[in-house]
């Protein structure tokens, strides 16, 4: 080997070994990472990693990619490990961690422990968000464990004959999937004294209440008369909740 390649090798390792030096005994880079009382060839490839900007996570011992806040503090607000875990700082004068202005989408998990006390996830079968308590999995909402159903109506149940229709507010609970078709329907059996028609409309967004805009209306001839109408709720899976009585008293002015 020519003597001047010996001289660049040599001055090669020579600045290496004082770059390490220097970012070791550095105030601003961390030196022993692993409390080994010793400074060695891992503490080094470290210190290096962190002057190029990545960021050593003193719990887990990994090098991760971190983001700080935009004014500078907290540093690390987010970072992500090399096991690919996120993590998020505290948050910030009582404000959430996350904000999003879209969708969150929550994966499934399989294991509720100690150590996964707090995650959420979604059951597929069960068709519901649950909540790991640190020993077992639990319905965030109970959806499943609550039928879809009607809970109150509320109406003018006083109509003119001939006059302007009324409209019904449905309150619902459970965990219908929308679009929900709300059915008004005459109760077969019982007297018609004039034109006793259904009526129907379909709710493609979620609401609750719904409001069934001129669901009411009657013309009779004669005396004053009470039709028997029923309120019914569907939703898109078929799913329909009890008849729910809606009487209507047709006045004849």
């Amino acid at each position: 080997m020519k003597k001047s390649k010996r001289i660049t090798i040599f001055s090669i390792m020579l600045n290496f070994l004082l770059t390490v030096t220097t970012l070791v005994y550095s105030e601003n880079v961390i030196s022993d990472t692993n409390n080994d009382d010793k400074l060695d060839i891992k503490d080094a490839i470290i210190a290096l990693q962190v002057s190029a900007g990545l960021q050593y996570d003193l719990t887990s011992n990994q090098i991760h990619n971190s983001l700080d806040a935009e004014d500078g503090s907290p540093i690390n607000a987010v970072f992500v490990n090399s096991d690919g875990v996120v993590h998020i700082s505290e948050s910030f004068n009582n404000r959430p961690s996350i904000i999003s202005a879209g969708s969150i989408k929550v994966g499934s998990s399989y294991v509720c422990n100690e150590e996964n006390e707090g995650v959420i996830s979604y059951n597929n079968t069960k068709k519901s968000i649950e909540l790991c308590n640190g020993s077992k999995w639990v319905d965030v909402c109970n959806c499943t464990e609550q039928s879809f159903s009607i809970a109150s109506v509320s109406f003018n149940s006083s109509i003119i004959s001939g006059g302007p229709a009324e409209d019904i507010s449905i309150t619902w609970k459970g965990n219908p999937t929308f679009p929900i078709t709300a059915d008004y329907l005459f109760r077969e059996g019982t007297d018609c004294p004039g034109n006793c028609l259904d009526n129907q409309i379909v709710f493609d967004d979620y609401n609750n209440p719904l409001l069934f805009k001129d669901a009411m209306m009657c013309t009779i001839e004669g005396t004053s008369q009470t039709i028997q109408y029923d309120i019914q709720l569907t939703d898109a899976n078929g799913n329909k909740t009890q008849l729910v009585p809606v009487p209507l008293q047709c006045i004849n002015l």
